[in-house]
């Protein structure tokens, strides 16, 4: 697996999300944020233009992605059981297909789409990492289900896009 920060990926992104980030999601939500794990996630901020997240609007993120997660891994264990009944000489090791969310950190990046709706993009990985992930997005080539990202509509309470990376 190898990690690799993109920097002209990592230009366009800034130029879309910020090159800043917050821990604090709006002066009313400080106190009760500051209790959250922010060890676990990120928010990444342009500024006064770019949309904020509430708690609660973070909190319904949270929601939307563990549903998009169910319903990946509920596929994907479809997917690896049939593969095994056709080929049962070559098994397919499930685990690998499944995504764990308890292992992930997460960035996540707010926006308005073209219609006007508030949208979250959610880039989450796992694994070991210096705090050099709070400042950038992490992007990198392989490595599976621990890989992935996914945008979130706040306004439809629908996900789309999940990109879950290879594995090699």
């Amino acid at each position: 697996m190898k990690h690799i920060f993109t920097l002209p990926l990592f230009i366009i992104i800034i130029e879309l999300t910020g090159c800043g980030h917050t821990k604090a999601l709006n002066q009313e939500n400080s106190k009760k944020f500051s209790t959250l794990d922010t060890a676990t996630f990120v928010i990444f901020n342009k500024g006064p233009k770019q949309p904020s997240l509430s708690l609660e609007e973070l909190s319904k993120v949270e929601n939307i992605l563990q549903q998009c997660i169910s319903d990946h891994n509920l596929e994907r264990e479809k997917y690896v059981a049939e593969e095994n009944k056709k080929h049962p000489r070559h098994k397919l090791k499930g685990d690998l297909y499944i995504i764990d969310p308890s292992y992930h950190k997460r960035q996540y990046v707010p926006s308005i789409n073209d219609k006007g709706e508030k949208e979250v993009w959610v880039n989450c990985f796992c694994g070991h990492w210096d705090s050099k992930w709070k400042e950038n997005i992490v992007r990198v080539e392989d490595g599976g289900s621990c890989f992935f990202n996914v945008t979130v509509n706040l306004t439809t309470g629908k996900y789309y896009g999940l990109k879950i990376n290879g594995v090699a």
